[in-house]
C-alpha cells in the first residue's frame, strides 16, 4: 500500500467515524424529543365574596388641664361618657377594653428677641392626658355604626378621635382551601377545553404553583404582585388563582 493509499484510508476512516458520532447525536436528540411529553399551561380561577364576621374599632380622648390632678378628673368623666355611648350602641361592656392613660408633660417656650417660641424651658405649661378605648365584636354592623356616631361627643366638647374599623373573617383560611379547590377544577377544565381543540387529551398534573389571594373590596379591581388583604369594608371579593402544568396525549 502506497503513501497517497495510507492517507485516502485514513481520511475515509475520519469522516465515517465523525459520520457516525453526528448521527448518534441526532438519533439522541430525536429520542429525547421522542420522550418529552408534550405539555399545556394554564391559569385556573376562583373567585367568591366573604361577609366579614369579626370588628375590630379603637378610639382615644384626649384632655389638657394645667393641673395633673384636674386633668385626671376631666378625663374620667370624658371616658365614662364614651363608654355610655358604646353601651348604648348595643354593645356588651365585657367586649370593651380601655388602656392605660398616657400623660405628657407639655412646657413652656422661650421668648427670645430673634427666635420667640423656639425653646423649651423647665416650666410646665399644662399636661395632656389621653386614654383609649377598644371594642372587639362579632356584631360588625353595631361597630362600625358606632365608629361613625363616637365623634358627636365633639359636640359635648370631648376631644374624641375615631380610628378606622378592622373588618376581617375568622373562618378565611377554610375559605382560602375551599377556593384553591375551586380554582384547581377551573384549570383542569379550561387545560381538556385547550387539550379537546388541538386534539389531544390531558394526561397527568406536572406542575401547580398557587398565586397570591386578592381580598379586595366587591367590584373592585385592584390587583398586587404581593396580594391584598383588604380590612376597611365589611363585605369583600376574594379571588384566587392557581397555575398549572398538564402533559398532554394524542
Amino acid at each position: 500500500m502506497n503513501k497517497h493509499l495510507s492517507i485516502a484510508m485514513f481520511l475515509l476512516g475520519a469522516c465515517l467515524a465523525l459520520g457516525f458520532v453526528y448521527g448518534m447525536g441526532k438519533i439522541s436528540n430525536a429520542v429525547a424529543h421522542f420522550k418529552r411529553p408534550e405539555a399545556i399551561c394554564v391559569k385556573g380561577y376562583a373567585e367568591r365574596n366573604i361577609t366579614s364576621d369579626t370588628a375590630q374599632w379603637n378610639c382615644c380622648v384626649t384632655v389638657r388641664e394645667r393641673e395633673l390632678q384636674a386633668g385626671y378628673a376631666r378625663l374620667k368623666e370624658q371616658m365614662e361618657a364614651c363608654n355610655k355611648k358604646v353601651l348604648n350602641a348595643g354593645l356588651p361592656e365585657k367586649e370593651i377594653a380601655v388602656g392605660a392613660i398616657e400623660t405628657t408633660v407639655v412646657h413652656k417656650r422661650s421668648k427670645g428677641p430673634t427666635e420667640p417660641g423656639t425653646q423649651e424651658t423647665t416650666e410646665i405649661d399644662h399636661y395632656e392626658l389621653i386614654q383609649s378605648l377598644g371594642v372587639a365584636s362579632k356584631d360588625v354592623a353595631k361597630v362600625d355604626q358606632l365608629s361613625k356616631g363616637i365623634t358627636d361627643l365633639i359636640a359635648e366638647g370631648i376631644e374624641v378621635r375615631s380610628q378606622p374599623v378592622q373588618f376581617t373573617c375568622s373562618q378565611l383560611e377554610k375559605v382560602k382551601l375551599e377556593m384553591i379547590a375551586e380554582a384547581a377544577r377551573d384549570g383542569k377544565e379550561r387545560a381538556a377545553i385547550l387539550a379537546e381543540r388541538s386534539n389531544g387529551n390531558v394526561g397527568p398534573l406536572i406542575s401547580a404553583d398557587q398565586g397570591v389571594f386578592q381580598i379586595v373590596p366587591v367590584n373592585s379591581t385592584e390587583v398586587s404582585s404581593e396580594g391584598i388583604y383588604n380590612t376597611e369594608t365589611i363585605e369583600k371579593t376574594i379571588k384566587a388563582v392557581v397555575t398549572m402544568q398538564f402533559a398532554v396525549g394524542k
